[in-house]
């Protein structure tokens, strides 16, 4: 939680940026409503700065504070990243984030939608409690709570904690290269499913996800649910913002899953595959 007025005094440093990009700023922090007092003091001087539009991060519990998130619309918040994670219930509490109920997440994403703020959200594939029927049901389920924007990503063991521990102890690490550890790579042997069942899923979900259909669709649903709060001219600028931020978003995901990830899965699958049919031979 740094100073308020060190933070106020970086946002406003920006006389050699080009004029539009002065009134564009990401408030970098892993959780800003991790303390929500001092959230809320910040939001509210960013809100005299009279930006277009920030984009910030926090965990989802902050919804709760209907205050906190009125001050995110007055700080004119074009976009939320939001560590969503899984739509499983045991998957959840299988990595200990309490804090998130699939039940509210529908109800917040709304929310935040009605102020023009798009909500990005994390979502995590091979979580330990994960199964095939909660992949089957997944793009559906997405499609239900309405979230903008997904970033997909595979789970990762990641040194020095207790779960990298306990895959290592159960010897289930397969790939020990670091530049793997980055979320695009499925680095351990899951318990329930196997390697193709996991990227299978996530090719499922993001080129469903990410159809323009459905990108088209989303972007509809989110103007349908704006309402005016501002003059017209503001109003307008909001719907312009949010529309190119979501454009931007999509584009960039689908291009990543598309372009790095399958890639990826594929190479990684036909070389499992070849090692098997040496082994088999050995």
């Amino acid at each position: 939680m740094r100073p308020i007025d060190d933070v106020i005094r970086d946002l406003k440093a920006t006389h050699r940026l080009p004029w539009y990009k002065r009134k564009m700023a990401m408030v970098l922090d892993n959780n800003l409503g991790g303390d929500l007092s001092y959230a809320k003091s910040l939001l509210r001087e960013i809100a005299k700065l009279d930006f277009w539009g920030i984009g910030t991060q926090f965990s989802l519990e902050c919804l709760r504070d209907n205050e906190f998130v009125d001050l995110l619309a007055k700080a004119h918040c074009r976009m939320a990243f939001l560590g969503m994670e899984s739509l499983s219930d045991e998957s959840l509490a299988g990595v200990k984030k309490k804090q998130n109920k699939v039940g509210e997440y529908r109800e917040f994403f709304e929310k935040l939608h009605r102020l023009g703020i798009l909500t990005f959200t994390g979502l995590m594939f091979a979580l330990e409690n994960d199964t095939k029927e909660y992949y089957e049901v997944l793009p559906e389920r997405l499609d239900d709570v309405g979230a903008s924007v997904i970033l997909s990503s595979i789970s990762i063991p990641l040194y020095g904690t207790p779960w990298h521990r306990e895959v290592v102890a159960q010897g289930r690490i397969v790939d020990t290269d670091i530049s793997h550890y980055e979320g695009d790579h499925l680095v351990f042997k899951h318990p329930t499913l196997s390697d193709d069942e996991v990227y299978a899923a996530y090719k499922t979900v993001n080129r469903t996800f990410y159809r323009w259909r459905n990108i088209a669709r989303r972007w509809w649903r989110f103007m349908r649910m704006q309402r005016k709060q501002e003059s017209l001219p503001r109003f307008i600028l909001r719907l312009f913002l949010s529309t190119f931020i979501y454009f931007k978003l999509s584009v960039f995901q689908r291009h990543h899953a598309q372009h790095r990830v399958f890639p990826s899965l594929a190479s990684r699958m036909v070389k499992r595959k070849t090692e098997d049919v040496d082994t088999r031979a050995a």
